[in-house]
């Protein structure tokens, strides 16, 4: 039987994601990103513009093959040109994929990020956490896309370990906010 591996994440939270991995991880980040990240609410801001970046390249990269009049034509089930792309082009069958796992994660995040503010987790604690979050999610959709060829397997390992350290993050996250709560 697998491992449970989303189960076991939140659990073990502070054991594969210790603090000063995360503080290191944040601080060694270009400037240009993480003076974006300044307050656990931009955090929270940019987080959802990285949940929402999948989405932007789907939508983008499907008019790029379907012309927009074929759009306007089939009006009255315009969701069916996109489901025939998705059935027949792989990468854009990928861009879903990576959408759709985005969203899946993204409640999980945005929970962590409100939890831990309410819950008034030092601001500082909770800014590491967007910004690794953030740059992990977007290692996470660039390996997602790029997962093809020769290089498919040692790809979809760093799309893996990109994936398992995002979760820690946020479930990091609500730890604090449950640790603060009965503090």
């Amino acid at each position: 039987m697998p491992l449970p591996i989303p189960f076991l994440i939140p659990l073990f939270c502070h054991s594969i994601l210790p603090r000063p991995l995360v503080s290191t991880t944040f601080l060694s980040l270009p400037t240009s990103f993480t003076s974006l990240i300044s307050t656990p609410q931009w955090g929270l801001y940019y987080g959802v513009c990285a949940i929402m970046l999948p989405c932007g390249l789907k939508v983008a990269y499907g008019f790029t093959k379907i012309p927009p009049f074929q759009l306007a034509y089939n009006n009255i089930n315009p969701r069916k040109s996109f489901e025939t792309l998705k059935a027949t082009d792989a990468f854009y069958n990928r861009l879903c994929s990576a959408e759709a796992h985005s969203f899946e994660n993204a409640p999980f995040y945005i929970a962590g990020v409100l939890s831990a503010i309410s819950m008034k987790v030092e601001p500082k604690l909770i800014t590491e956490y967007c910004g690794f979050w953030i740059a992990l999610r977007l290692l996470h959709t660039a390996t997602y896309l790029g997962a093809w060829g020769n290089s498919g397997v040692a790809v979809a390992g760093v799309r893996t370990v990109s994936y398992v350290m995002a979760a820690s993050a946020s479930a990091s996250l609500l730890l604090h906010a449950a640790q603060a709560s009965t503090a």
